[in-house]
């Protein structure tokens, strides 16, 4: 697999990586990814549910819209973990795709709670 840098750390990642294992930059606009493969039945349920919460991110979450997506992107996280399931290349490219958008939206949530006085929105 042929490697190249990341524009933000400067870290050597693979050609086919979608953000930086070290930074979570994003490397290209997933818009563009083509698909080559068919993704994985399991990972296309697990982007449905993170896409039915990201869909229509609310400005202001509550403790509820943080709790469900606590919940899918933990069901996310330790997906890529299970022994029963074989995973692609591609389909360990795309469970950490998942990953980095559950992670970025957690983070705009958190971030909303410690401005707000540690208090979610009601």
């Amino acid at each position: 697999m042929e490697t190249m840098r990341c524009p933000e750390c400067g870290d050597s990642i693979g050609e086919d990586e979608i953000c930086c294992p070290l930074c979570d930059a994003e490397i290209f606009d997933q818009e563009e990814r083509k698909m080559t493969t068919p993704v994985h039945p399991h990972i296309a349920e697990l982007a449905k549910e993170l896409l039915a919460l990201t869909n229509n991110l609310p400005e202001r979450p509550t403790a509820e819209d943080y709790g469900k997506l606590m919940s899918v992107r933990s069901n996310i996280k330790n997906f890529g973990d299970r022994p029963d399931i074989e995973l692609s290349e591609s389909d360990r490219t795309d469970w950490r795709g998942l990953c980095v958008i559950a992670t970025k939206e957690a983070n705009r949530q958190e971030e909303f709670y410690e401005n707000n006085d540690n208090q979610w929105a009601a």
